[in-house]
């Protein structure tokens, strides 16, 4: 959804609003007009708890099918969304008349409701004076939270791009639904793509997600040779923040002279990341030629309890994950063959 505001007119003190739906393929539907308002600054928040987004406005509409009386201070408004073309006109009962301020609107008391605040000018009679007010929110559907996505994974050549999927739907559609991407040189880091969230999910900002709608990202010039952690969440139409998923993480191939991913000169085995783990790792290796790969898992009596690889691999790098949660906690050997290689290294599984 794109919403525009017009004037009315050439120095008119009156605005139009203009609604077009998004079709996808960057094409653009038939406006819906809302006319008439006597001021606009509108914000993008769910504040009746369907799921979408409606149109909060300081201001009213002046004598249109809103029933304004034509007054230049209307109260604050709405343009609510019940899932397009459902969009109506009504006043947002409760909210006071706040001439030529500002709206910002947030889950501010984590009661899953999209709370306003309103600051501006307000008037006593013939005097007025700037104020502010916070409205807690009561009457919304209490939103169901979307879940963290899902299937994370990432394909590495000179650039490196991450893919996810969505998790458990909540209140807010599938396809209304932002991601946001952080991406660190350490466990939790942002220093290379910032979330503006804590740890637990919670966003410090109320905006969309920062990769929007995408559920593939490449970013490009990752320095050689270094290990990177990545996750991702999923944000709502009240901008709150899913728990990130599992955190991943990669190691970037060294660079050769031509701009290419420089191949490896030796069979490599890495250590597993995370580790301890629970209930899943990654482990990551390297070939100089393509060949037949067989990784296995061993506990310490020598036992084969799981098998993550035999198959044929191209020369490069590449990680592949194990899954632990059949097994008890304890110390484990995995071990990769190649032609006549044989490397082998120490994990841990901690439940």
């Amino acid at each position: 959804m794109l919403a525009v505001v017009i004037p009315e007119s050439s120095g008119a003190q009156t605005y139009d609003i203009h609604i077009y739906p998004n079709l996808g393929s960057g094409e653009f539907g038939e406006a819906v007009v809302f006319e008439t308002f006597d001021r606009v600054r509108p914000i993008l928040t769910d504040i009746t708890g369907n799921g979408y987004l409606d149109v909060v406005i300081n201001g009213g509409q002046k004598g249109g099918n809103g029933g304004g009386t034509g007054s230049t201070h209307e109260r604050t408004s709405a343009l609510l969304n019940n899932g397009w073309p459902n969009l109506h006109y009504e006043p947002a009962i409760g909210l006071g008349i706040y001439a030529n301020g500002m709206l910002a609107a947030a889950d501010l008391f984590n009661s899953g409701r999209g709370d306003i605040f309103i600051g501006g000018e307000v008037s006593f009679g013939f005097n007025s004076a700037v104020g502010s007010n916070l409205y807690r929110n009561f009457t919304a559907l209490v939103y169901e939270p979307s879940g963290a996505p899902v299937n994370l994974a990432i394909e590495q050549d000179t650039d490196v791009t991450f893919t996810w999927a969505g998790g458990q739907e909540g209140t807010t559609p599938t396809q209304g639904v932002t991601y946001n991407l952080r991406v660190g040189t350490q466990p939790g880091g942002n220093d290379v793509i910032s979330s503006l969230a804590l740890e637990s999910g919670k966003r410090l900002v109320t905006r969309p997600g920062n990769v929007g709608s995408a559920t593939s990202v490449t970013i490009k010039d990752l320095s050689p040779n270094t290990t990177y952690y990545w996750s991702v969440q999923t944000i709502d139409n009240l901008y709150n923040g899913s728990a990130f998923a599992d955190e991943q993480s990669f190691v970037s191939g060294p660079v050769s002279l031509d701009g290419g991913m420089e191949l490896p000169t030796e069979v490599t085995l890495s250590q597993n990341y995370p580790n301890p783990f629970n209930p899943t790792t990654r482990i990551r290796f390297g070939l100089p030629t393509s060949g037949q790969v067989r990784i296995s898992v061993y506990d310490v009596t020598g036992r084969r309890v799981s098998q993550i690889a035999d198959a044929r691999f191209d020369a490069g790098y590449h990680i592949v994950s194990f899954d632990g949660s059949r097994l008890a906690s304890g110390v484990y050997l995995y071990r990769m063959e190649t032609g006549s290689v044989i490397l082998t290294h120490k994990m841990s599984l901690i439940k």
